[in-house]
């Protein structure tokens, strides 16, 4: 059955569909109680509530004012605060960073170039290498400073002395690499390439990390967490540092001479002119990391000889030139 709804101006249409529309909407036609007689009452709340919303599009906008909202007191914060803060914090970090990176890369650079001397064998040559590790590790450390803050701003913790330790501890592994690939003979040897070649990334690992926390800790200004963290780090830079500068060192003068002694009177039994000559004592002193330079007094004929010579340590042997003192 079909039924003509007329709506007048201002009536509700939801309204007049509730009270005039087919049985599905009217609660009269079932019994008090029953799912039939509860099913109009749901549909008929439903019907109401979307003939109800107004169109977007007919929505009250509301009509610009020219003017602007007032600012916010100092305690105060809306939902911007944080990207605000972020970004006007961003320019005060920037020469923190870019000092802090700038120590940590003279550190860690002065100890990558002692370690290249070491593994190119440049002994003698090493303060040289520490100075210029130096220098290029403190412009290197400032440009990764400012761009790690830049990228990462204050809220997220600071890398900059991980990156720096790690990326200079990768020069020296490259070079282990290099130089040990064409010794491997089998699986074991490859290993052991390998874990030589990442001692040094893992170190600086560890030394960055120390020094990030430092920097974290000094952020917060928990100066006793900064320098705890900065003496652990300062240890094992130093320890390290000290472990590579004691291994480009020859071993001790006293303990050489007894070597280059025993050395002295097989080589001289070989020689007709110095087979009678008897070495009383050989006295040698460290002229640079692997050279030294000394006396060796004899007896021959009679009469006391003295021999000047020359040691160079290479390897896990030496050479040694002597010239009789007229």
């Amino acid at each position: 059955m079909r039924r003509r709804v007329v709506l007048a101006q201002g009536l509700d249409f939801s309204a007049v569909l509730v009270e005039q529309w087919n049985p599905l909407i009217r609660e009269d036609w079932a019994p008090q109680g029953s799912p039939l007689h509860i099913a109009p009452v749901f549909f008929r709340g439903m019907v109401a509530s979307v003939m109800n919303e107004p169109d977007s599009e007919k929505q009250i906008q509301r009509r610009p004012t020219g003017i602007s909202p007032a600012p916010l007191s100092s305690g105060a914060k809306d939902l911007f605060g944080a990207d605000s803060a972020v970004s006007e914090s961003k320019p005060r970090l920037v020469p923190r960073g870019q000092f802090f990176g700038a120590m940590v890369g003279m550190l860690m650079g002065a100890l990558t170039g002692m370690a290249i001397c070491w593994l190119l064998g440049l002994y003698d040559a090493q303060w040289e290498g520490v100075l210029a590790g130096a220098i290029i590790g403190t412009v290197g450390g400032a440009i990764i400073g400012i761009k790690e803050r830049k990228s990462r701003g204050d809220l997220v913790r600071p890398d900059i002395a991980t990156f720096i330790c790690v990326g200079f501890g990768l020069l020296p592994a490259l070079l282990i690499l290099l130089q040990g690939v064409g010794a491997v003979r089998g699986r074991f040897s490859g290993y052991v390439l390998f874990g030589a070649a990442f001692a040094g990334p893992m170190a600086g690992l560890l030394i960055g990390g120390f020094l990030d926390r430092v920097y974290e800790a000094g952020q917060r200004k928990s100066w006793g967490a900064a320098l705890t963290f900065g003496i652990a780090g300062m240890a094992a830079w130093f320890g390290l540092g000290l472990l590579v500068h004691r291994m480009m060192q020859g071993p001790d003068p006293d303990d050489l001479a007894k070597e280059v002694r025993s050395f002295l009177v097989r080589e001289w039994r070989k020689r007709p002119e110095l087979e009678s000559v008897k070495i009383q004592k050989v006295s040698l002193v460290r002229v640079r990391n692997m050279e030294y330079a000394g006396l060796v007094d004899a007896l021959g004929a009679g009469q006391g000889v003295q021999f000047s010579i020359k040691v160079v340590v290479e390897g896990q042997g030496f050479i040694a030139e002597w010239k009789q003192v007229e």
